[in-house]
């Protein structure tokens, strides 16, 4: 619940238009950012067009959201692991998200639990790769900025599957 009120909150604090900034100090044509914002929903508009292009906080936000949720799920997995062992044979898996041993094919291996833990790097590395391109940039647009998407879409998209795989071993 923590991690879904942190990403509604963002939706609400990153709905911001950025419409007039331009690419550093506004534009000249004869634009109405509010009315626009306020058409398409949105909360309202950047005070400052340097402001405006230059913002990834909301993006440096949602990979550290995401980072979260990857750290709860690999806590989560941790766990299923340990449980699931003949040590303490607390929870089975189903066999949609085990595979068996190439050496004792009755064994259930809790891969779906080991690759969560293991994702969880891989967000975590997009965070810090995103955090280091914004590090050193001028408070305005620049091209390193491109840099940011593919840090963030892997961010969503990897998170997103493995809640839908942590949703499958607890199913």
């Amino acid at each position: 619940e923590r991690d879904a009120a942190r990403f509604d909150a963002l939706a609400q604090k990153a709905a911001v238009s950025p419409l007039g900034a331009a690419a550093l100090a506004g534009s000249t044509f004869p634009l109405d950012p509010s009315a626009t914002a306020l058409e398409l929903g949105l909360g309202g508009t950047y005070d400052n067009s340097m402001d405006a292009v230059s913002d990834r906080d909301f993006l440096l936000e949602m990979c550290f959201f995401c980072s979260t949720v990857m750290a709860h799920l690999s806590r989560f997995a941790e766990e299923v692991i340990l449980w699931t062992t003949a040590e303490f044979g607390y929870a089975t898996l189903p066999d949609a998200v085990t595979t068996g041993s190439s050496i004792m094919p009755q064994k259930k291996n809790a891969d779906s639990a080991e690759l969560l833990k293991g994702k969880a790097g891989r967000v975590f590395g997009n965070l810090m790769g995103l955090l280091t391109t914004v590090k050193g940039l001028p408070m305005t647009y620049c091209r390193d900025l491109q840099e940011d998407k593919e840090a963030v879409f892997e961010c969503f998209d990897v998170t997103h599957i493995c809640l839908q795989m942590a949703f499958q071993v607890v199913s």
